[in-house]
This record gives structure tokens, sequence and C-alpha cells, in this order.
């Protein structure tokens, strides 16, 4: 029986938008308890409750954010 050659699977990405419950050196947490890791020269200089707007990329199984900046006006909530 032949096998089928493998194909490399391209890695996820996506986009959040949460609230900043606490900031790490190495990784963030947001809403109840969403970690997701800073990607290589990534900051989060963000203070608790700020609204922010996340894009990360799945490698494995952690979260590895690309890009973190505070979320834009129309999703920000009271």
């Amino acid at each position: 029986m032949a096998t089928e050659p493998r194909v490399p699977v391209p890695p996820v990405r996506g986009t959040i938008i949460a609230r900043l419950r606490e900031c790490q050196r190495d990784r963030v947490i947001v809403g109840k308890e969403t970690t997701l890791y800073l990607a290589a020269g990534v900051t989060c200089p963000y203070a608790p409750g700020t609204r922010l707007e996340i894009a990360y990329t799945i490698r494995g199984n952690r979260y590895e954010i690309e890009s973190i900046q505070p979320a834009p006006p129309e999703h920000q909530v009271p």
C-alpha cells in the first residue's frame, strides 16, 4: 500500500480582543485565564485592565503573540 507524502501544515494564525489580566516577562494572561506567550522581541507595556488586540500564531501547543496593541475604539467597552 502506497502512502501519501506528508505535506507541511501551515501555522494557524488568529486575532483576539480581550482585557489584559496579567503581564509577565514571557507571557500574558487575558480574560479569565487564557495564557499566550510573547514571541522573541515582543513586549507587553500595557497595564492590567487594558483591552488589547492580540495577533498570535499557534506553534505546537503554544499560542505565541506576534503583535499586541490596544484594541481599536470600536472594540472598547466600558
